[in-house]
């Protein structure tokens, strides 16, 4: 087992990849009282084109298929709810899809041991019929149209659709009901086995724990099972154009003040910078434009165009990046004009950037006091960038204004789309004030 000081903190990041290539990687803090444990596979919503396992031809797969899946892993053939398993010994367990992954984790505060040697096992041990499909079919329908009335979720989804042409992210997550009312265990399967590998899985634990002890478990779980041994997995290349499916749409919900999302739909392929320094180059830019300390944001709320923070999402693929800008305003028609006036120009001062530089590298403590930020940080940089960076103040320091610069003049967003969300009124149509 690998181990790597984590300077920031002095606390260690474990580190080991088992023979059957499950990689597990472990943060002990002994003053936490609580563990968080996630089994993380890399497999999301926009992973429904692929070669199987069992197979040469490329298949594609029912849309919210992943999603599915995760929900159909909670039941057993034994007939053990994992959720209760877990409020017995006194954890919280839960699971989530998103876009580039899955994710099983719990927490708890004693019987570790077990509980980690159960979350292996309940998540090796697929079991799809059709029948419990055909009553999880219900269950996710129910979800959707929750989804579908709710205007933060639509916001999101949406724009990503606006976005994208041919990219698998412009899909929800759930997918429609006409997919789900497509999928069968057959499909389920499919995806279970081509995805749900070892090698294509990895173990981030955080909290109260012994590592060495740990990772006998961990090992001594996986030798008792027989996983056949597959080659990489293919997944479709997409090709994405730079342009945008729609540029600009309405949409009126039960919503008390207008919404708006305004996507700039940035190409990768002229972006010379790593990604992970790419990341953090964009994340100072857009701070220092539309943060909350930021001169806009003041200006804004003094001429009372914002009702909210700004929020910012970022949705990376593999040839382009999706950054959405969204509040809530009775004036969309100013704040979005008063975005695009900002955006013309994305020159920041030496002073910001460094002041943001610097703020980020003191908010980074804050991650290494609780297990759950932890467990989250691993994971994120797992899965966007195939590599855990513990010691981020490395490239952090190596930030300059110089080589922003660079990254500044390589942002091309001239594509993008825009969504409104407006309120209804008495008479059926919408009112926002102008």
């Amino acid at each position: 087992m690998k181990q790597i000081k984590i300077k920031k903190t002095d606390d260690m990041l474990f580190y080991d990849t088992l023979d059957n290539g499950l990689q597990v990687f472990m943060v002990p803090k002994e003053k936490m009282n609580t563990t968080f444990v996630s089994l993380n596979v890399k497999y999301g919503a926009i992973h429904n084109e692929f070669t199987p396992s069992d197979d040469k031809k490329m298949a594609k797969v029912p849309n919210g298929i992943a999603h599915f899946l995760e929900h159909k892993m909670f039941e057993q053939e034994n007939g053990v709810d994992p959720m209760m398993f877990y409020a017995e010994k006194g954890a919280d367990v839960n699971a989530y899809t998103s876009l580039y992954n899955t994710a099983y984790h719990f927490s708890c505060s004693s019987h570790l041991n077990e509980n980690l040697e159960y979350l292996l096992d309940f998540v090796q041990a697929p079991y799809f019929t059709d029948e419990n499909i055909a009553k999880e079919k219900g269950i996710i329908e129910e979800e959707i149209k929750m989804y579908n009335d709710d205007p933060y979720s639509f916001l999101e989804e949406q724009i990503r659709f606006n976005a994208f042409l041919n990219h698998p992210i412009k899909y929800s997550i759930a997918g429609t009901v006409r997919d789900i009312n497509s999928i069968t265990k057959e499909h389920l399967y499919t995806c279970y086995n081509t995805f749900y590998q070892p090698s294509n899985m990895f173990l981030v634990i955080s909290g109260k724990f012994d590592p060495e002890t740990l990772l006998e478990v961990i090992k001594t779980n996986q030798n008792k099972k027989d996983f056949p041994k597959k080659g990489p997995i293919k997944l479709k290349k997409i090709t994405e154009d730079n342009k945008v499916l729609k540029e600009y749409e309405e949409k009126v919900m039960n919503v008390e003040v207008p919404k708006i999302s305004y996507g700039l739909k940035i190409p990768l392929k002229p972006i010379k910078i790593e990604p992970k320094k790419g990341t953090l180059y964009l994340a100072i830019m857009l701070d220092s434009l539309f943060g909350s300390t930021s001169t806009f944001n003041e200006e804004m709320k003094e001429k009372g165009y914002l009702l909210s923070k700004i929020l910012i999402e970022t949705f990376p693929t593999e040839s382009h990046l999706l950054v959405t800008i969204n509040a809530d305003t009775e004036y969309a028609d100013e704040l979005l004009e008063a975005i695009k006036n900002r955006l013309l120009d994305l020159s920041i001062s030496d002073e910001d950037f460094e002041n943001k530089r610097k703020m980020f590298i003191s908010n980074g403590i804050y991650i290494y006091e609780d297990v759950n930020s932890i467990n989250r940080n691993i994971t994120n940089d797992l899965i966007l960038y195939n590599e855990y960076y513990p010691n981020i103040d490395d490239i952090l320091n190596k930030l300059n204004k110089k080589e922003y610069e660079i990254f500044k003049n390589s942002i091309k967003i001239s594509n993008t789309t825009t969504l409104i969300i407006k309120p209804k009124t008495s008479e059926g149509g919408y009112d926002v004030k102008s």
